[in-house]
């Protein structure tokens, strides 16, 4: 299975991480919200993870051999138990209609005391995240971050590559 891991630091730090680990495909963004001070460091990989304590994903939709572009926008989902199954199924429908629009996107879950997902969506820049701001399949992840609120959590943050 192939797997997203992520992990949060100050950018000296991760880069020394891909440093030592030239062979792998680490990607290294900085953070495009405000307030927010934390670098990302993540891999899409079939191996083990070389962060000590990464945040993975196994990941269930998307091709994971994309290439992952300049912006990156994140949405964190947490549903009801009861109704994760419907819920998966909305965001895979998702990211198959991104791949038809040839945008590159991945959907990943974390198995814990209650399932996480991750929607990583990456854009050639902001600009063209925007744009999909204001289309019919963004209103889509818009009723979903709703519900995923109002029922446990919902979390989104943007990043740029370094």
């Amino acid at each position: 299975m192939t797997q997203l891991y992520l992990t949060l630091g100050s950018k000296s730090v991760l880069q020394e991480i891909q440093k030592n680990n030239p062979r792998r495909p680490l990607k290294l963004y900085h953070p495009d919200s405000m307030g927010e001070k934390d670098n990302l460091l993540l891999e899409v990989t079939g191996r083990s993870s070389v962060f000590k304590q990464p945040a993975q994903y196994d990941l269930i939709a998307g091709d994971a051999f994309a290439s992952l572009r300049n912006f990156l926008h994140l949405f964190y989902f947490t549903f009801n138990d009861d109704e994760n199954d419907h819920y998966r199924n909305r965001l895979i429908k998702v990211v198959t209609q991104l791949a038809q629009q040839d945008q590159v996107a991945l959907l990943g879950i974390q198995k814990d005391i209650r399932k996480k997902f991750l929607l990583l969506t990456s854009w050639p820049n902001a600009q063209q995240y925007q744009l999909f701001q204001q289309s019919p399949l963004f209103d889509q992840i818009k009723d979903l971050a709703d519900q995923s609120a109002n029922d446990w959590s919902f979390y989104e943050i943007s990043y740029s590559l370094e």
